[in-house]
């Protein structure tokens, strides 16, 4: 409080511990760098796919059955806080079988993920219940071949 006015309030939203989880697939990654470990690793370290045109994916093992209400995607920015390659349309599937996913549990779009290039909270029309999560990038939102990804996250 300052001169008697409440200052304003800021909020995170945490996301369910990634204790344990594993990628286990990817479609692509730019070694050394840009790694399909880093999609869930806390760290503002980034995974990125090769310069070529997708879709692009990957592939989480959570460990155990997981229930989430929906997840967090932050987006990969530049120096400048600008939004480099970030995801367009996607198509997010759930199971206990990695081999064997069926249809897509949700498919969407981060509509402005270039000009607001924060973490990007999605909510599931129903709350999942599973252990591995395959997500699927259409195509990148500003035009590049490829996409890359900060963070992944599911949501307590």
């Amino acid at each position: 409080v300052r001169e008697g006015k409440a200052g304003e309030v800021a909020a995170h939203e945490f996301g369910i511990p990634a204790n344990g989880w594993k990628v286990i697939e990817v479609s692509s990654e730019r070694p050394p760098w840009f790694v399909g470990k880093h999609i869930h690793d806390g760290k503002p370290l980034t995974w990125a796919t090769e310069w070529k045109a997708g879709p692009h994916h990957f592939v989480l093992d959570l460990g155990k059955e997981v229930t989430a209400p929906g997840f967090f995607l932050t987006p990969h920015t530049d120096k400048h806080g600008n939004a480099y390659a970030p995801p367009a349309d996607f198509s997010l599937y759930v199971g206990n079988d990695p081999e064997n996913f069926g249809e897509p549990f949700m498919t969407g779009t981060f509509d402005n993920i270039v000009n607001n290039p924060v973490r990007q909270r999605v909510l599931f029309d129903q709350s999942m219940k599973a252990r591995y999560i395959k997500m699927v990038f259409l195509k990148s939102a500003d035009g590049k071949a490829p996409v890359y990804i900060r963070e992944f996250e599911l949501m307590k």
